[in-house]
């Protein structure tokens, strides 16, 4: 997952001075956003795949804001798994959740896409989408734009919880936006929908998304809420044959798309909307707190600062101009997942489908078999504020769930991957000194996941491998890369115990 294959399109000259003997020069200051590309690792073929979206968000935020494209004829669902690819052609929706480096499908939860009038041509993603080109496309972290080749323009940033968008239309246009909770990127399956708007304009809806890994769990639930600016004048609900049904102002399942028309003249619209894992009352006062008062100009800036303070925490000298956008790129990467999946009062739907409250916050999306070997390391070193909330996280997992999970995501078990690395990432966490979690709510699982009696998550082939002390090739498929998982797993506990 945090493989950084690369691939860009054009060449970058920032306005960045380098000291002129990069051995003995101080660290300069300087603005480490100028030296991220965000359009990185969106491109490649076949297993050069990366699966990043270009979308706003903020470090580890829950909301990731950005665009789902397409090829004018369709394109693998695997090149979607972040729901965009750099080599499509058109754009059908912009989603405000997405998967991040992840070779599965799944998320694209909360999507809106704007039209020049409502029809029932533009009832469906496929009849709605539009061109774009690259030059038309802006990315920062906190920032994603672009101008469709219908002349509409989409700005787009993100705070913690929610999304805050700019959308522009040319003039003379009839300016409609839709809602769309019916569907995710490619081959990811509606459990349920429902959207609304109340006749003061307030967005709810909830949708229960079933992805490659949500699905083993049941699916993503969010719910939504949230308003536009200005009000529209009138609404209504294009259901799943394409039928437009003017005036009716709710909808659900497979019909979960409503349409927006706003006063003749409007130009500009504003669409802000909080996202909560929790309950309709969560994303309500997500809502409040992150997305009522200030503008869309002022919410990038917090984005943008939130983004400089984390990358500034690390500098570097000399070097090529690539391989400091390598860098940064990549250190940008590391900060997008995991991800909080806490509402502003700490409360968070853990892994026995529950409702829990974390105060010091609640993290998951933890790829650990992808991550566990460099990228807890990177957080320990960097941002050991992050890594230690990471450990209490997946203590708060094992105490809710029963289990110490392998691959969590959102709110529950996946039983991605092989062996058990979240021992080796508490093990590190600890012993490199940063102890300011529960320990000892997650050591009997770690212990549990050792000896084969887990009940979630356990270990192929685990009597054989507690008695014999290897993983034999009839007990599962394997047995080599498993046996290793497992013994590595295990030196690690040991150390812990110590």
């Amino acid at each position: 997952m945090w493989a950084w294959w690369l691939w860009t399109a054009c060449e970058r000259q920032p306005d960045v001075a380098l000291p002129e003997d990069p051995s003995v020069a101080p660290i300069e200051a300087y603005d480490p956003l100028a030296w991220v590309d965000p359009f990185i690792a969106t491109g490649g073929e076949g297993a050069e795949i990366a699966n990043v979206n270009p979308g706003a968000s903020v470090p580890f935020g829950m909301t990731h804001v950005g665009p789902d494209s397409r090829l004018a004829g369709g394109a693998p669902p695997f090149y979607h798994c972040a729901g965009y690819w750099y080599n499509d052609t058109h754009i059908h929706g912009f989603s405000h959740t997405h998967a991040h480096g992840m070779g599965v499908p799944d998320f694209g939860g909360v999507s809106f896409f704007p039209t020049d009038g409502a029809s029932a041509a533009l009832a469906t993603r496929s009849g709605r989408m539009a061109t774009f080109s690259h030059d038309a496309e802006e990315a920062s972290p906190g920032r994603y734009a672009v101008t469709l080749g219908t002349g509409i323009r989409v700005e787009t940033t993100a705070t913690m919880r929610g999304g805050h968008t700019r959308i522009t239309w040319p003039e003379g246009a009839e300016p409609v936006l839709w809602l769309d909770l019916d569907a995710g990127v490619p081959d990811v399956a509606l459990r349920d929908a429902t959207v609304a708007i109340a006749d003061d304009g307030t967005l709810r809806g909830f949708q229960r998304l079933d992805g490659s890994y949500s699905g083993r769990f049941g699916g993503v639930k969010t719910w939504t809420y949230g308003s536009t600016s200005p009000l529209p004048t009138s609404v209504g609900v294009a259901l799943a044959d394409g039928t437009l049904v003017e005036g009716q102002r709710e909808a659900q399942g497979e019909g979960a798309r409503l349409f927006l028309r706003f006063p003749e003249g409007t130009t500009a619209v504003e669409l802000r909307l909080a996202l909560s894992t929790t309950s309709a009352d969560g994303a309500a006062a997500n809502y409040a707190a992150e997305l009522a008062a200030d503008a869309y100009d002022v919410h990038v800036d917090e984005a943008q600062t939130l983004w400089r303070d984390l990358l500034s925490r690390v500098r570097v000298r000399g070097g090529s101009d690539d391989e400091r956008y390598i860098f940064h790129t990549a250190m940008f990467h590391a900060a997008i997942m995991p991800r909080r999946y806490d509402d502003v009062d700490g409360t968070y739907r853990g892994l026995d489908d529950a409702l829990h409250v974390a105060p010091e916050g609640f993290l998951s999306d933890l790829s650990l078999w992808d991550t566990f070997r460099t990228h807890q390391s990177w957080l320990i070193m960097a941002w050991p504020e992050v890594a230690t909330l990471v450990a209490s996280s997946l203590a708060r997992m094992t105490v809710d769930g029963g289990s110490v999970p392998r691959w969590p995501l959102a709110h529950g078990y996946t039983g991605g991957m092989v062996g058990t690395p979240a021992t080796q990432v508490i093990a590190e966490t600890w012993r490199k000194g940063l102890t300011d979690f529960p320990v000892e709510d997650i050591y009997p699982g770690l212990v549990a996941a050792s000896d084969g009696t887990a009940a979630r998550d356990a270990r192929d082939g685990g009597a054989r491998y507690v008695a014999e002390g290897f993983m034999a090739v009839e007990d599962g498929g394997g047995s080599v890369s498993e046996t290793l998982e497992y013994t590595w797993s295990d030196h690690a506990l040991a150390g812990l115990a110590e």
